[in-house]
């Protein structure tokens, strides 16, 4: 969950309704909810988001993404007045990550860490996005 200025927030979630896990998205605008909006429609699992918005409303959510090939990290980019786009993945194939956190920073550029497990050696994964145009 996440909150803008004026006292919207944006949540982003995983659940099963259809199948497997998906990721949706509502906001609260002016204290009330919009509908539910699927994020995603991919063939396995997309799970555990995290979602950050910078103050004009531009959103950015990271998730894990598990299917035949293995797991990754996603991210969307999107407003909360339009919560559409195309999950990119960030993680190499060859990665193992776990679950990953954002952070936001006041410009709009957004932040993805993940640790990765592909390795007995400790590391971690770094992503960074300029802000979009809200």
């Amino acid at each position: 969950m996440c909150g803008l200025p004026g006292g919207t927030i944006c949540v982003v979630w995983s659940d099963s309704r259809h199948g497997l896990q998906e990721l949706y998205f509502r906001s609260r605008i002016g204290g009330v909810w919009t509908p539910e909006r699927r994020l995603t429609d991919l063939p396995g699992t997309s799970r555990e988001p995290c979602i950050g918005a910078d103050a004009r409303g531009a959103c950015t959510s990271p998730g894990s993404h598990n299917d035949a090939s293995g797991v990754q990290v996603d991210f969307m980019s999107f407003t909360y007045l339009s919560p559409f786009g195309d999950p990119i993945p960030v993680t190499p194939a060859s990665s193992f990550p776990d679950l990953p956190t954002l952070a936001m920073a006041p410009g709009g550029s957004s932040y993805i860490l993940w640790a990765d497990r592909a390795t007995t050696r400790p590391a971690c994964g770094f992503r960074t996005s300029l802000p979009i145009r809200a």
